[in-house]
C-alpha cells in the first residue's frame, strides 16, 4: 500500500524518486493493487492531479483499463482532472 501514499503527491522531486524506487522493487501487480474503494494508485494519482505520478505509473506499466467499486473507469478520473492531456497523449491513451 506504500505506492498509494507516494502516488498521491509527487510534486517534490524527492517524492517522485521514492515512487520510482518503490516501483523498481515491486511487482507489476503492486501497481494495480486497489484500495477499499477499488481505486488503483494510478486512479488516485490522476484524481488528485499528480501529473508526475501519473507519468511514472504509466511508464512502469500500471493498467489504465480499470474501474473502481462505483464502476468509474480510470479514464473517467483522467478526464475529470487536468492530467487528462498527459493520459491521452501517452501510448496507452488510444486504448
Amino acid at each position: 500500500m506504500t505506492i498509494f501514499l507516494f502516488s498521491k503527491n509527487t510534486e517534490k522531486l524527492e517524492t517522485a524518486e521514492i515512487l520510482r524506487l518503490l516501483i523498481q522493487h515491486s511487482s507489476l501487480s503492486d501497481l494495480d493493487i486497489k484500495d477499499s474503494e477499488g481505486r488503483s494508485p494510478l486512479i488516485w494519482a490522476a484524481s488528485v492531479g499528480s501529473e508526475r505520478a501519473v507519468d511514472i505509473l504509466i511508464a512502469a506499466g500500471a493498467s489504465v483499463a480499470t474501474s473502481d467499486n462505483a464502476g468509474l473507469s480510470g479514464e473517467r478520473y483522467f478526464r475529470s482532472s487536468h492530467t487528462c492531456l498527459l493520459f491521452l497523449s501517452s501510448p496507452l491513451g488510444s486504448l
